[in-house]
């Protein structure tokens, strides 16, 4: 069985600035993506990488030893980032927030999702950043879910209900409402 080794270095200025990341694969292991570091300070401004990951296919790996660089450079594209949650229809998405990130043009971006009180992270598209301005990338996420649990004080059960953020629960006794929340 060969071992192929492949070091990936994170540069700026031809220097590093980060660690470097050693992996050893055979040509039977899967497809691996490392994410780069998202950016770096270098001197007084923020630096980029020129590539979000680095996706080794060891089945293409020809030589025993491969190094791969990733070189940060000053930022020369904004990009908007749009936090989208899951309707309560779960058809559609409505905007959370917007915001707008530095990056490199050609690179491969993919969004750092955030971290809400009522919706869990769903997914990110990723996405080139193919222009100076005017690249959206979206974070999907949906709603968490609730029970509300009634304390009737002694009177009838009633059994408690299910519900997603943002969406009206009825609380019933004898087939009428007695309390809406959402």
């Amino acid at each position: 069985i060969s071992i192929f080794t492949v070091t990936i270095r994170y540069l700026a200025n031809n220097e590093p600035i980060a660690d470097e990341v050693i992996r050893q694969y055979t040509k039977d292991d899967p497809k691996d993506t490392i994410l780069s570091p998202a950016a770096v300070v270098g001197g007084d401004s923020f630096l980029y990488p020129d590539r979000a990951s680095v996706t080794i296919d060891p089945a293409n790996l020809e030589t025993a030893e491969t190094v791969v660089e990733v070189h940060y450079v000053a930022a020369d594209a904004t990009y908007t980032v749009r936090h989208m949650v899951r309707n309560l229809t779960g058809e559609t998405y409505s905007e959370i927030e917007t915001e707008t990130l530095q990056g490199v043009k050609g690179a491969y971006v993919v969004p750092e999702p955030k971290t809400y009180a009522s919706y869990d992270f769903e997914r990110t598209d990723g996405g080139v950043l193919d222009a100076a301005t005017g690249t959206v990338i979206d974070v999907y996420y949906t709603r968490k879910s609730f029970v509300l649990n009634y304390d009737s004080n002694g009177g009838s059960y009633i059994p408690p209900q299910m519900g997603v953020y943002g969406e009206t629960v009825d609380v019933f006794t004898e087939g009428e409402p007695v309390l809406s929340c959402g």
